[in-house]
C-alpha cells in the first residue's frame, strides 16, 4: 500500500491554523489557489498511483516487458519512488531469468546437434550461472575444458582454446588458473583475444591484491588499444589501490 499525506500538499500559509481572517476578494483568490494545488497534487497522485497499479497488475499476469514500461512511467513521474524501484528490480530479475532459461535451452539444442563442442559446453555453464545452478555450471565448465585439453594435446599453439579455457576458468573463478591460461594466449600472440586476455589478467591480479602486476597488464592492454575503456577504468583503480591519486585523476574510476 502506498500512504501519501496531503498536508504539505495544500499550500496554506503557516499559522492560519485553518482559520479565515478576513473575507473578500484576497480569500476568494487564496481558495481558487489552493482549490488548484489540491487539483494538481491529486492529478500527479493519481497517474503515478495508476501506473504502479498498471505495472503490478502486468507483473501478475507474468508481462515483464510491460511492467518494466509502466514502472518506468511511475518513476517518470516520482523519480524517487522507493517502491517503483524495487519492483522494476524484481521485473528485470525475472526477465534475466526467463533469458538465462533460453540460453540453457539453446545450449541444450546445440549440444544435442554436436556434443563435443567446448564452446556450447561454456555457454550451457554461463546460463546455469545466471540460474544459480552453481554445481551444474561448474561441471559444464569443467566438461568445456577437457574438451578444449584434446584440442590442445593436438595442437598447444591453439591461442582460441587457450582463451576458451581460460575463460571457463575465470567463470569457475579460479582466478590462477585462469591468469595462467591467458598467459598462454599472451605468449603465443594471438592477435584476436590478445587485448581481452590483458584486461581480464589485469582484473583479477587486482582482485588478488596483486596491484603493481595489475597495472602493468592494464598498461600492455593500453598499448594494444589506448582508449580501451576496461583497461582505463581498472588502472585508474589500481593506481588508486597503489596511493598514486594524482596519476588516477587521468582514468575512469
Amino acid at each position: 500500500m502506498r500512504d501519501r499525506s496531503k498536508s504539505a500538499e495544500l499550500g496554506l500559509p503557516h499559522g492560519t491554523n485553518g482559520r479565515t481572517r478576513r473575507s473578500g476578494p484576497g480569500l476568494a483568490m487564496l481558495l481558487a489557489s489552493v482549490a488548484i494545488l489540491c487539483m494538481c497534487a491529486g492529478a500527479q497522485e493519481y497517474k503515478t498511483d495508476y501506473w504502479m497499479d498498471a505495472a503490478d497488475r502486468h507483473m501478475q499476469n507474468g508481462s515483464m516487458e510491460e511492467a518494466m514500461i509502466a514502472y518506468d512511467r511511475a518513476l517518470q513521474l516520482e523519480p524517487e519512488h522507493i517502491g517503483a524501484w524495487n519492483q522494476k528490480a524484481v521485473a528485470h530479475q525475472v526477465l534475466s531469468q526467463r533469458a538465462f532459461q533460453k540460453a540453457l535451452d539453446l545450449s541444450k539444442s546445440w549440444l544435442d546437434r554436436d556434443p563435443d563442442d567446448p564452446l556450447a559446453w561454456q555457454s550451457m555453464g554461463a546460463a546455469l550461472d545466471g540460474l544459480y545452478r552453481d554445481a551444474e555450471a561448474d561441471e559444464a565448465y569443467l566438461r568445456s575444458i577437457q574438451l578444449l585439453n584434446q584440442r590442445l594435446e593436438k595442437d598447444p599453439t591453439d591461442g582460441e582454446s587457450w582463451f576458451l579455457k581460460a575463460e571457463n576458468y575465470a567463470n569457475m573463478k579460479m582466478n590462477e588458473e585462469a591468469i595462467w591460461a591467458y598467459d598462454r594466449v599472451i605468449e603465443l600472440d594471438h592477435r584476436p583475444r590478445l587485448l581481452d586476455a590483458w584486461n581480464t589478467k589485469a582484473i583479477f591480479l587486482a582482485a588478488m591484491g596483486r596491484y603493481d602486476e595489475s597495472l602493468l597488464a592494464s598498461e600492455e592492454a593500453l598499448k594494444i588499444d589506448p582508449k580501451s575503456e576496461t583497461a582505463h577504468v581498472n588502472k585508474g583503480y589500481v593506481l588508486r589501490k597503489l596511493g598514486l591519486e594524482s596519476g588516477a585523476e587521468n582514468y575512469a574510476a
